[in-house]
């Protein structure tokens, strides 16, 4: 893997790419979960005091979210795995 970029320049390029991947997956997630991915229900007890809310059902997280997450996510090398100089 290569070194990190030192120069400001590439820096804020990276810093907005991993901003626009950050609005990606938000955009995704919130069309998903809208679209009725997990739907909360009620139900009073039979005394009143209370409701109990649960998912009703529960939809498969689709394969783009971890996808565009690792393209959030910090790209970190443990020190044993960095590549020789």
């Amino acid at each position: 893997m290569a070194a990190p970029p030192k120069d400001l320049d590439a820096l804020t390029a990276k810093l907005e790419r991993a901003k626009e991947h950050i609005f990606k997956l938000k955009e995704f997630w919130d069309g998903f979960v809208e679209g009725g991915a997990y739907p909360i229900r009620s139900q009073d007890v039979p005394d009143g005091s209370y409701s109990l809310y649960y998912l009703e059902s529960v939809e498969a997280i689709p394969a783009d979210v971890p996808l565009i997450t690792g393209d959030c996510a910090p790209q970190r090398l443990h020190p044993n795995n960095s590549p020789s100089t």
